[in-house]
């Protein structure tokens, strides 16, 4: 499972062993890994997701020898999430954050507005986890908003926008009642 220093170790390694085979790379990560390297969460994941670019050899040798030596299991660091890439608002690669500069690794992740909406997405697609996600994001309404508006220009299925209504419902809902307690 990889957490924060472990995350740190990883890309650092990675970052190492790209040298070794002389190869450079800049990626863009989401998900709960994004998460991760911006403090946002504290759970562990099982792996970090690239958005950009698909995975090439190279790339794939230097995560293997990594993954190898920390224990981790295949796909540790995958490219699944670039076929999501389309499903972005547009102009999302203007908005990634820089996160680390490496020699030979330059780690970007979504920006804010961006990981909303991924989460958003994926709490309205799958698990519970990231629904967890996009709470520590600490959205506003209008995020949330903005983030359903795109969201929902993507999908025909009633049962998919009931979805997402009735998270953005219980997002403001569990907000309103965090800012209550903090009182």
């Amino acid at each position: 499972m990889i957490k924060k220093n472990l995350f740190r170790k990883l890309i650092s390694e990675l970052d190492e062993e790209l040298g070794k085979s002389g190869h450079s790379y800049e990626i863009t990560i989401t998900g709960a890994g994004a998460l991760i390297a911006l403090n946002k969460i504290s759970r562990a994941t099982v792996d970090i997701d690239l958005i950009d670019p698909e995975i090439d050899s190279p790339l794939f040798k230097a995560a293997m020898i990594v993954g190898e030596n920390n224990n981790l299991s295949y796909g540790w660091l995958n490219s699944a999430a670039t076929s999501f890439a389309d499903e972005l608002p547009p102009g999302w690669q203007e908005r990634t954050r820089d996160h680390v500069k490496g020699k030979h690794l330059h780690v970007k992740t979504l920006g804010r507005t961006d990981l909303i909406f991924s989460k958003l997405h994926a709490a309205a697609e799958r698990v519970e986890q990231d629904f967890d996600d996009l709470l520590a994001l600490k959205p506003t309404k209008e995020e949330l908003e903005r983030a359903k508006k795109h969201l929902l220009t993507l999908k025909d299925s009633q049962v998919f926008k009931d979805r997402v209504e009735n998270l953005i419902k219980e997002a403001n809902r569990l907000k309103k009642k965090r800012i209550g307690l903090e009182r």
